[in-house]
């Protein structure tokens, strides 16, 4: 486990298996909110994979909060790119993948346009500025339905593309996001019981459960040529996460 500060809610952590071992922390950047890491890749420049939480639309951070911490993540991402494309091979590249609670709704995926405009035009001109691709499932116009949480005896409303529900009720929205420049191969699913089943049951039970909170877990399977020692196994998130008793001793 990687993580800054501490726990409490205005950082992130990231987890992953030992045999991970090629996953490295760049602890030279970011901050509480922001956990920068590395993978190389045969033939290639790296993989850069940022892990964001942006401030909640509350009026502890305000506007100004989450546009200073994106103008971070900003200013981060250029410097890790100027530092991992010196001395690359000819044809080879540096790639970088963001995901994170981003706390906002981008209008591109086709759903209402966020509450937060000013939000909005950051994040647009951000992923201009470092020629990022939206990854997340689109929302078009497909209507919010009943999502059972099973562990939780409760219902929620959410879509297909949704990866944040209203526990005691109102609209779901797609704040989870996921962005890549384009020479990432990606899948992305969004474990609501809803998008993730779309095709065939979903291999992880009670996958709208995960987390128990009121994110959905989101999934980016990525393709490359990794350089990892051993087998790296086919998941990072623990079979035992519904053990209540095995996290309260963690």
């Amino acid at each position: 486990v990687v993580s800054r500060s501490g726990q409490h809610y205005d950082r992130c952590a990231v987890l992953w298996t030992k045999q991970l071992s090629a996953f490295t922390h760049i602890p030279s950047a970011g901050d509480n909110r922001r956990l920068h890491h590395m993978i190389p890749r045969s033939g290639n420049g790296p993989l850069l994979v940022s892990f964001v939480y942006l401030p909640t639309d509350n009026a502890t951070h305000g506007d100004e909060g989450w546009c200073t911490e994106l103008e971070s993540l900003s200013s981060d991402m250029s410097r890790l790119h100027e530092q991992f494309s010196q001395d690359l091979v000819e044809g080879a590249r540096v790639d970088h993948l963001v995901l994170g609670d981003m706390n906002v709704q981008p209008s591109a995926l086709g759903g209402v346009c966020d509450r937060k405009p000013v939000r909005e035009r950051a994040r647009s001109a951000f992923m201009c500025r470092h020629g990022l691709h939206l990854l997340n499932p689109g929302l078009g116009q497909t209507e919010a339905v009943d999502v059972q949480l099973p562990l939780r005896s409760k219902t929620v409303r959410a879509r297909p593309g949704d990866t944040h529900h209203q526990v005691a009720g109102g609209s779901s929205r797609a704040i989870d996001l996921c962005a890549a420049t384009a020479g990432v191969a990606r899948v992305v699913t969004v474990h609501n019981s809803l998008h993730c089943q779309g095709h065939q049951p979903c291999p992880l039970q009670l996958c709208q459960e995960y987390t128990c909170g009121d994110h959905f877990l989101v999934q980016v399977d990525v393709y490359d040529s990794f350089v990892a020692p051993g087998n790296c196994g086919s998941s990072a998130m623990p079979g035992w996460l519904h053990d209540r008793e095995r996290w309260s001793h963690m």
